[in-house]
Protein backbone atom coordinates (compact mmCIF):
# COMPACT_ATOMS: atom_id res chain seq x y z
CA UNK A 1 0.00 0.00 0.00
CA UNK A 2 1.36 3.40 -1.01
CA UNK A 3 0.39 5.19 2.21
CA UNK A 4 2.22 2.66 4.36
CA UNK A 5 5.30 2.87 2.12
CA UNK A 6 5.39 6.64 2.50
CA UNK A 7 4.78 6.40 6.26
CA UNK A 8 7.80 4.10 6.52
CA UNK A 9 10.32 6.57 5.06
CA UNK A 10 13.32 7.38 7.26
CA UNK A 11 12.08 10.90 7.90
CA UNK A 12 8.72 12.57 7.43
CA UNK A 13 7.90 16.25 7.54
CA UNK A 14 5.15 17.66 9.69
CA UNK A 15 2.96 18.10 6.60
CA UNK A 16 3.25 14.47 5.51
CA UNK A 17 2.68 13.21 9.05
CA UNK A 18 -0.45 15.33 9.37
CA UNK A 19 -1.82 14.20 6.00
CA UNK A 20 -1.31 10.51 6.79
CA UNK A 21 -2.76 10.86 10.30
CA UNK A 22 -5.82 12.67 8.95
CA UNK A 23 -6.47 10.74 5.72
CA UNK A 24 -4.37 7.55 5.71
CA UNK A 25 -5.69 4.03 5.96
CA UNK A 26 -5.20 2.20 9.24
CA UNK A 27 -2.18 0.32 7.82
CA UNK A 28 -0.44 3.61 7.00
CA UNK A 29 -1.22 5.11 10.41
CA UNK A 30 0.09 1.99 12.13
CA UNK A 31 3.40 2.36 10.30
CA UNK A 32 3.44 6.11 10.94
CA UNK A 33 2.88 5.71 14.67
CA UNK A 34 6.00 3.57 14.95
CA UNK A 35 8.15 5.73 12.66
CA UNK A 36 10.77 7.45 14.83
CA UNK A 37 11.72 9.75 11.95
CA UNK A 38 8.26 11.29 11.63
CA UNK A 39 7.76 14.83 12.94
CA UNK A 40 4.53 15.00 14.95
CA UNK A 41 2.29 17.91 15.85
CA UNK A 42 -0.62 18.08 18.25
CA UNK A 43 -2.93 17.92 15.22
CA UNK A 44 -1.31 14.69 13.99
CA UNK A 45 -1.59 13.11 17.45
CA UNK A 46 -5.20 14.26 17.81
CA UNK A 47 -6.23 13.01 14.36
CA UNK A 48 -4.53 9.66 14.96
CA UNK A 49 -6.25 9.20 18.33
CA UNK A 50 -9.62 10.32 16.96
CA UNK A 51 -9.48 7.95 13.99
CA UNK A 52 -7.60 4.91 15.31
CA UNK A 53 -7.19 5.38 19.06
CA UNK A 54 -8.68 1.95 19.79
CA UNK A 55 -6.27 0.14 17.46
CA UNK A 56 -3.68 -1.64 19.64
CA UNK A 57 -0.91 -1.38 17.03
CA UNK A 58 -1.42 2.38 16.76
CA UNK A 59 -1.57 2.64 20.55
CA UNK A 60 1.70 0.74 20.94
CA UNK A 61 3.44 2.84 18.30
CA UNK A 62 2.41 6.09 19.94
CA UNK A 63 3.18 4.97 23.48
CA UNK A 64 6.67 3.83 22.53
CA UNK A 65 7.57 7.19 20.95
CA UNK A 66 10.31 9.19 22.66
CA UNK A 67 7.80 11.94 23.42
CA UNK A 68 4.04 12.28 23.42
CA UNK A 69 2.26 15.40 24.66
CA UNK A 70 0.72 15.19 28.10
CA UNK A 71 -2.81 15.77 26.80
CA UNK A 72 -2.41 12.82 24.39
CA UNK A 73 -1.09 10.57 27.15
CA UNK A 74 -4.08 11.57 29.29
CA UNK A 75 -6.50 10.66 26.48
CA UNK A 76 -4.77 7.33 25.94
CA UNK A 77 -4.92 6.27 29.58
CA UNK A 78 -8.61 5.45 29.19
CA UNK A 79 -8.02 3.58 25.89
CA UNK A 80 -5.18 1.22 26.70
CA UNK A 81 -4.85 -1.72 29.04
CA UNK A 82 -2.35 -4.23 30.33
CA UNK A 83 1.27 -3.83 29.29
CA UNK A 84 0.58 -0.71 27.22
CA UNK A 85 -1.07 0.96 30.20
CA UNK A 86 1.98 0.22 32.35
CA UNK A 87 4.32 1.71 29.74
CA UNK A 88 2.15 4.80 29.37
CA UNK A 89 1.86 5.66 33.05
CA UNK A 90 5.55 5.06 33.67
Amino acid sequence: MVGAAIADRDSLSITVTEIISEHGAVEAVRVLSANRGAEWTDKAFDDTIRRFGKDEIVQAGLIKRDFIPTHIAEKMVSMVSGHLFDILVN
